[in-house]
């Protein structure tokens, strides 16, 4: 992969694309690829990667270990945060995975960190020119061009307490 395609603009900050991620890329680059977890006990639907509706613990990113079947890497999440100073070793007996590199990749070339956060609800950190506002209730991202519009509802909560 180029990672010239997700370096992010300027060095320590996220824009469309994680600096924490390209900068972990980049530590480790290679031969390294990108798996999905597909072995979860509190979840009978996880066959395949879905990107919309990723989950950042069940993205694996590392190298495998030649004559092997297991990988030595860390997790998405955990890149995110910070870049991890150490890598795991990842065997196949304790997780059953799938390697998704080419699809996650071109996913994240082409939408970035709307990845990560596919809900737009806005907990990212660098996202102030995330959006180009059309009006006071319609936007759309500047990242993956989906367009929204600002729905307003009324909820009503009725609370007993004993006094």
């Amino acid at each position: 992969m180029n990672l010239n395609l997700i370096k992010p603009k300027v060095k320590g900050e996220s824009d469309k694309y994680s600096w924490n991620l390209y900068k972990y890329l980049h530590k480790y680059k290679g031969n390294t690829r990108v798996y999905y977890n597909k072995s979860d006990i509190m979840s009978s639907d996880k066959d395949s990667y879905n990107k919309n509706t990723l989950r950042l613990s069940d993205i694996l990113v590392g190298t495998p270990v030649e004559h092997e079947d297991s990988v030595i890497g860390n997790s998405l999440l955990e890149i995110l945060r910070k870049v991890p100073s150490q890598q795991y070793w990842y065997q196949s007996a304790l997780i059953t995975y799938s390697d998704i590199t080419e699809e996650f990749y071109n996913d994240y070339i082409d939408i970035g960190r709307c990845l990560i956060d596919n809900s737009h609800t806005g907990w990212l950190r660098n996202t102030d020119n995330r959006f180009t506002y059309i009006n006071d209730n319609e936007r759309k991202c500047n990242w993956c061009g989906i367009e929204q519009h600002r729905e307003v509802e009324e909820v009503i909560k009725h609370v007993t307490n004993w006094i």
